[in-house]
């Protein structure tokens, strides 16, 4: 009788220990998930930031705005694109996706390790989607932007979201 009893209290303790496992492993799989999503959106933001910093050192005629390419001031109200750096085409923004869940917003590994949004490399589930908005003062003019990067990603019943944004200022 004494078998069965320590048994059954092994048999309790393991199934307990089982549960904590796998609870741990799905924890460990979305905090990894949270934290690429979270690396993702800061490169977003700082693709965008550094694409305002080319407008200004770019030596063009007639001169380059401030937000050239990643705001529209003509169409006013949000603009939504995808953008990635390229080496041998620079920053590359494609204003065609306007909804998180278009096909162009999918980003891949390439093979150097980097994210990108054409499908050169392995397919990944993360996707991302940047939205800027115009800050405009009295006389109409922009004088600031604001910056959102959406990441979003399938889990097991709904899908997982990370978004950060920032304002950007032509401060220079």
């Amino acid at each position: 009788m004494e078998v069965v009893v320590v048994l059954g209290v092994i048999s309790i303790a393991l199934v307990g220990i089982s549960a904590m496992v796998v609870q741990s492993s799905q924890a460990e799989s979305l905090n990894e998930k949270q934290l690429v999503a979270s690396m993702l959106a800061q490169e977003g933001i700082e693709l965008v930031r550094n694409a305002r910093d080319d407008n200004w050192l770019t030596n063009e005629e007639p001169p380059l705005l401030w937000y050239d390419g990643i705001f529209d001031s003509a169409v006013g109200g949000d603009n939504t694109y995808i953008i990635f750096f390229d080496d041998t085409k620079g920053y590359v923004i494609d204003p065609t996706p306007n909804d998180i869940n278009a096909a162009e917003t999918k980003l891949y590994l390439s093979d150097d390790g980097f994210y990108r949004h054409d499908d050169a490399g392995e397919p990944t589930f993360f996707s991302r989607l940047i939205t800027t908005e115009g800050i405009l003062d009295g006389e109409g003019d922009v004088k600031a932007i604001k910056v959102e990067s959406k990441v979003v990603w399938p889990e097991r019943v709904s899908k997982g979201e990370y978004i950060i944004e920032t304002y950007l200022y032509d401060w220079r």
